[in-house]
C-alpha cells in the first residue's frame, strides 16, 4: 500500500464503489518508482483514510488534466475493467 499524502484533491463524484477526481496537469496518477511519493494515488489513499488499496480504473498522462476513476472495491474494479474492454464505457 501507498503512504497517505495530503494533497489538494478535487472530488467530482464519490459513492461506496467509486471515486472520481479531477486530475490537474503535472501530477502522476500513480508512482512509477520509489522516488515518486506525491502522486494522485497517494492523495487518494489520504482521502480514503490510509491503508487502502488504490485501484485506478484508467490512467492519463502526467501532463494531461481530466477525470480519473478509482474503484473502491475489487468488484467495482472488475466490472469497470470488463466494461472498458467491451467498449461499453467511454473515456
Amino acid at each position: 500500500t501507498l503512504s497517505p499524502v495530503e494533497l489538494p484533491l478535487a472530488v467530482v463524484w464519490e459513492d461506496r464503489d467509486l471515486l472520481v477526481v479531477d486530475k490537474p496537469a503535472g501530477i502522476q496518477v500513480h508512482p512509477t518508482g520509489p522516488e515518486h511519493t506525491r502522486t494522485l494515488a497517494h492523495a487518494v489513499v489520504h482521502h480514503l483514510g490510509g491503508a487502502v488499496r488504490v485501484r485506478p480504473v484508467h490512467r492519463i498522462d502526467r501532463d494531461t488534466s481530466g477525470l480519473v476513476v478509482f474503484a473502491k472495491t475489487a468488484h467495482a474494479q472488475a466490472r469497470l475493467d470488463a466494461q472498458l474492454r467491451a467498449g461499453t464505457v467511454e473515456r
